[in-house]
């Protein structure tokens, strides 16, 4: 069995292969990106049984000891776009120098020279002799196009994605792939869930307090929606600067309570890393577009005894509230 798709980039993509300045969409990547979405779909049905939750995960999407029941292909057939065009750094790049700091700074040293452009399309085909793994495999795909990214600085969002025909597959397990309101998007969560449950046929847990993983659950995370507009980096750029006023206003001994958007942060000399529980991208939405942003809570934080003195979860909820999301799923209680 298999099932294609069209996939078109709301933002700029910056995935890369083996020649790491060089961009490249790559299958085994996409992979691992739908593997993380979901375990954060499954976790719903096994908590912090994270045992139970690999062996789960292993039989779709393999392990070292056996292959993928399922595989990926991708194909694009458009030229990628050089971020330097002489002297000059793409418009887009550079408008979102903030969120894409990283991405400026590896292009002027030549780590990182060439992109994706908005509108760049892509051919997936996903195949597996088995209807549940290619299920399940759908649903994945499913949560990191509508609620993810793909590739360098996708927490900040760069690597959004929509799908562009052939989404009838989608319909049959439950999940839209447009949404006119925050309900139709909520539904459509609540369904992705169900669906992972009924294909490892589990029953869901109780999740009362922030899981050791990101967990797509109610109590654990929160998915919110900022502003409506017709250009996606436009879009990014109105959050980029409401992001960066929120945290410019975390001055003095304040300054620590960034660290709950991720480390490091080198101008207060934090080196320790932790990925941010934040994630920014652009989402197809009432004919237009909306920014969507997710947060995940997880107990600990961070491995780093540092960081997990001095985060403070509540600075997500502040933020929001600065932001004025409105909310599409879970809560923010902290």
């Amino acid at each position: 069995m298999e099932v294609g798709f069209e996939l078109e980039a709301v933002t700029p993509v910056f995935m890369r292969g083996a020649d790491q300045s060089k961009v490249e969409i790559r299958a085994a990547s996409i992979k691992g990106l739908m593997r993380w979405w979901f375990r954060a779909l499954a976790g719903n049905y096994f908590g912090n049984n994270a045992d139970e939750l690999r062996k789960a995960e292993s039989r779709i999407f393999g392990s070292t000891d056996y292959k993928a029941k399922f595989s990926i292909e991708i194909y694009c057939n458009a030229e990628p776009k050089s971020i330097y065009a002489g002297k000059f750094m793409a418009q887009e790049i550079y408008n979102l120098g903030y969120l894409w700091f990283p991405i400026k700074i590896q292009a002027s040293r030549k780590q990182l020279c060439t992109y994706y452009p908005q509108g760049t399309r892509f051919n997936m085909i996903l195949k597996s002799s088995d209807e549940r793994v290619l299920n399940a495999a759908l649903v994945s795909l499913w949560a990191l196009v509508i609620l993810g990214n793909i590739g360098f600085r996708s927490r900040r969002g760069a690597g959004s994605l929509k799908f562009n025909k052939h989404t009838d597959e989608f319909k049959k397990i439950g999940l839209q792939t447009s949404f006119n309101s925050k309900d139709e998007l909520a539904e459509s969560i609540e369904n992705a869930i169900s669906a992972i449950g009924e294909i490892i046929e589990r029953e869901p847990i109780k999740i009362d307090d922030y899981p050791s993983y990101p967990i797509l659950s109610p109590k654990s995370s929160y998915i919110g929606l900022y502003k409506k507009g017709e250009d996606p980096i436009d879009l990014l750029k109105a959050f980029q600067r409401e992001y960066s006023n929120f945290r410019r206003s975390l001055r003095g001994r304040d300054r620590l309570k960034r660290l709950v958007f991720g480390a490091p942060i080198i101008s207060f000399k934090v080196k320790d890393r932790r990925s941010s529980p934040m994630i920014v991208g652009v989402l197809p939405f009432g004919g237009q577009y909306s920014v969507k942003v997710l947060k995940f809570y997880t107990n600990p934080f961070s491995h780093n005894s540092f960081l997990n003195k001095h985060v403070e979860w509540g600075i997500l909820k502040l933020f929001n509230q600065y932001l004025e999301e409105v909310r599409v799923w879970g809560d923010l209680s902290e």
